[in-house]
């Protein structure tokens, strides 16, 4: 058994919504079951929101969580659409745009006025091995890092979920030099008194080390800890059943910025195949459940559904499929995504809607799908399920990218 104790710092933990907990409300079930006590500090739940899917993960004796109050204006993270509403958001997007540096969409801003203090106390009180904070919010990470102040001995590992410096969304486009600059400052102060940093990525782990050794003297250790799946969530899934020739393809998860050309991609190379006669768009049923805004297109587009979002009753979703749909950005096009892996345990042909990088590279070398940007015949193949009967690697080894895998290469990093 493991005895050691450690906190672990995650704004959007469960049961609060949204995928930022899903990671490490995972990971903090894995330590718990090791033996470790995982003192989780996180920020209130939003009144009104949905709980987590994630939620009955997290609740273990050796998870003790301390929920703290948000200094982020609600008003301005979760605006109103009524006009009273509209007239708060802009009153706090003008104060926040007076009162904090770098940029304004950082929901942990002011963040250490709650987080420190409790912080502190656990550190004090109890005999704490380590500190785990992840990010985004990346202001977190910042006060984190100050903690190194009071006591200095006891190892920070931070994990970048995102990039940062170079992020498309969190406000991070278009700052005004000034405000760039703040950022940067900050992910210097980080990565000058953190012990260890982790990302799910290795390009990101990469860039990362490289940035770090032309801005700071002090150089933590970087580590790639990718993403997972959790055998868990398989557990008692109906067995696929096919009453037609009819090809279910499924997508679970955001449509990511910039991504609207790659969704364009593949409805526009669906129907050159059905000109050409060599697939049946009829027979094609895109199933996607997202909670995010779909373009007009694919809302009118006759093969593609969407549905909201429905917890974990989307793995069975998943097992009943027979194709599996990622649909990546230029800028997402290495990164091997939780969804990716989730979808590697059900062993479902993957459909890859994304520029050539890792992803590619992975599911083509490993024989578990085909890129959309592939002959003709290779995607006819795959639309009319020949591609499982003849060429997918149905044998492919899970066991590395396992909950359990992944919590071991975590203990491995910690002191």
């Amino acid at each position: 058994m493991n005895n050691r104790e450690v906190i672990l710092i995650n704004f959007d933990f469960p049961p609060n919504d949204g995928i930022g907990g899903r990671r490490w409300g995972k990971l903090a079930k894995a330590m718990a079951r090791s033996g470790m006590i995982v003192h989780v500090v996180k920020a209130n739940t939003i009144e009104g929101t949905q709980p987590s899917a994630w939620s009955a993960d997290t609740i273990h004796p050796n998870i003790r969580v301390h929920s703290l109050p948000r200094t982020y204006p609600i008003a301005f993270s979760h605006p109103k659409s009524t006009l009273w509403g509209k007239i708060l958001y802009r009153f706090y997007k003008k104060k926040l745009e007076l009162t904090s540096n770098g940029t304004i969409y950082d929901q942990s801003i002011d963040w250490n006025r709650s987080m420190t203090p409790a912080c502190l106390g656990i550190l004090s009180q109890f005999d704490i091995s380590a500190i785990i904070a992840t990010g985004a919010p990346w202001n977190l990470l910042v006060y984190a890092a100050e903690l190194k102040q009071h006591f200095p001995d006891i190892p920070i590992l931070v994990d970048y979920r995102d990039p940062w410096i170079n992020a498309v969304n969190y406000g991070m486009l278009g700052l005004s030099e000034k405000r760039k600059a703040a950022e940067i400052e900050k992910q210097k102060f980080v990565f000058q008194h953190c012990d260890i940093v982790t990302t799910p990525y290795p390009y990101l782990t990469d860039e990362l080390k490289i940035w770090s050794s032309s801005h700071v003297k002090h150089q933590p250790k970087f580590s790639t800890l990718p993403h997972f799946f959790d055998e868990s969530d398989f557990n008692d899934l109906r067995p696929p059943t096919k009453s037609s020739d009819e090809i279910r393809i499924i997508y679970a998860g955001d449509i990511y910025a910039s991504s609207e050309n790659n969704w364009q991609q593949l409805i526009s190379r669906i129907e050159e195949l059905e000109q050409a006669r060599g697939v049946d768009s009829k027979k094609i049923m895109i199933e996607l459940y997202t909670g995010a805004t779909a373009p007009d297109f694919l809302i009118k587009c006759p093969f593609v559904h969407i549905h909201k979002p429905i917890g974990r009753a989307v793995f069975d979703k998943i097992a009943q499929s027979d194709i599996c749909l990622l649909v990546l950005s230029d800028r997402k096009k290495d990164e091997l995504t939780t969804k990716f892996f989730e979808y590697l345990r059900c062993r479902k042909p993957l459909l890859v809607v994304s520029p050539p990088g890792e992803l590619t590279r992975f599911v083509e070398t490993n024989k578990l799908g085909v890129h959309a940007g592939s002959s003709d015949q290779n995607l006819m193949n795959l639309l009319s399920g020949g591609f499982e009967k003849n060429d997918f690697n149905n044998s492919f080894h899970l066991e590395a990218f396992e909950l359990q895998t992944r919590c071991e290469e975590l203990l491995k990093l910690l002191p």
